[in-house]
């Protein structure tokens, strides 16, 4: 039984051997892989029992991220919207520190822990977000650096993070190698666009012998949806 242990223990195991959280990559896309129209709309791509299952992981992982992009395009609650269910700490990553103090996310940053993690060093431009009740924390001023930001809340004792992004942040964190799960919900619709969003964006492979593999295939039939969940290989779980 020890697939189904460490299957069972794989945070735990991860963190105790890494000292990073275990880090799932989550994407709801329709199945000819877009996260939205070509205008940008994206609600709701998955019915009701795929989004129950989504603030299920929300409540299951300590922190949910996204990125300052994300907050600017659809200002999310990022919470856990479940009967008794139990709000993440919600990271944001913002290198530039542009994240709207009148974001949902800031607003109520005094109900549900609230972590901006920034290059900015200057106190001045952090206390803002810090009186509203933010965590702001800082990291070397690289930009793109998620080693760095990774390490911090690893630091910070956070052992688990659920990545809700963009396609940008998501391609950078498969770069960095930080991804060890991946989450994809397929919707039977299909919303076509040349310009229209995919999971992951960045600059992509050049051939597929360069590709990012995945293992361990897990499939969850969730109303008319199709979640497909798969390990990262290489990575330590």
């Amino acid at each position: 039984l020890r697939g189904e242990c460490e299957r069972q223990n794989e945070v735990f195991f991860h963190f105790m051997r890494t000292k990073l959280p275990f880090t799932v990559l989550k994407y709801a896309m329709t199945l000819d892989g877009k996260t939205a129209t070509v205008s940008g709309k994206s609600q709701w791509i998955t019915g009701e029992a795929a989004r129950k299952r989504v603030h299920e992981d929300r409540g299951r992982y300590m922190a949910i991220l996204t990125g300052v992009s994300t907050v600017l395009a659809d200002n999310p609650q990022l919470t856990c919207r479940i009967p008794g269910g139990k709000n993440p700490i919600r990271v944001i990553a913002d290198t530039k520190l542009r994240t709207p103090l009148s974001s949902t996310v800031v607003q109520t940053a005094r109900e549900t822990p609230t972590w901006i993690v920034t290059a900015v060093s200057d106190a001045g431009r952090k206390k803002a977000y810090e009186d509203a009740g933010c965590r702001v924390l800082s990291v070397p001023a690289k930009e793109g650096d998620l080693q760095a930001m990774m390490q911090r809340l690893g630091e910070e004792k956070v052992d688990s993070v659920m990545v809700e992004s963009g396609g940008t942040l998501a391609w950078s964190f498969l770069k960095a190698g930080l991804v060890n799960r991946v989450q994809a919900y397929i919707a039977p619709k299909i919303f076509g666009g040349a310009g229209a969003p995919t999971p992951v964006r960045g600059t992509g492979v050049d051939a597929p012998p360069e590709a990012f593999l995945l293992k361990k295939p897990e499939a969850v039939w969730l109303g008319e949806d199709l979640l497909l969940e798969y390990e990262v290989s290489g990575q330590d779980a």
